[in-house]
């Protein structure tokens, strides 16, 4: 039984290692931006996105590809479609209550 690398070279792997490890250094500070805005209690800003972007492409560009599922450690994949949706929600009400605060006649 060959082991799983046998015919690839390393070169196919520089790109990977290179990519996944910016990624992972931008994840990584996505989280301890997390847990400092959750100590202190103010909010500090991440690099939403940028870590999962670069760990999908650099997984991608590997001889596994599968592996690009890593991209999904990144909070910012999972918390982008949370704020949008809840955003969304919070407009429409809004919305819906400044229209009928527009149809009420005052006395």
């Amino acid at each position: 039984m060959l082991p799983f690398c046998m015919g690839v070279h390393m070169g196919d792997w520089i790109w990977c290692i290179c990519i996944g490890t910016i990624g992972m250094f931008f994840v990584a500070m996505n989280y301890i931006a997390m847990f400092q805005s959750k100590k202190t209690g103010r909010f500090i800003s991440g690099f939403p996105l940028i870590g999962g972007i670069l760990l999908f492409l650099a997984f991608f560009l590997s001889p596994i590809r599968w592996l690009s599922v890593v991209c999904l450690l990144d909070y910012g994949i999972w918390m982008l479609p949370f704020v949008l949706i809840r955003e969304a929600i919070r407009n429409k009400r809004r919305s819906r209550q400044a229209s009928s605060d527009k149809e009420e006649p005052h006395n």
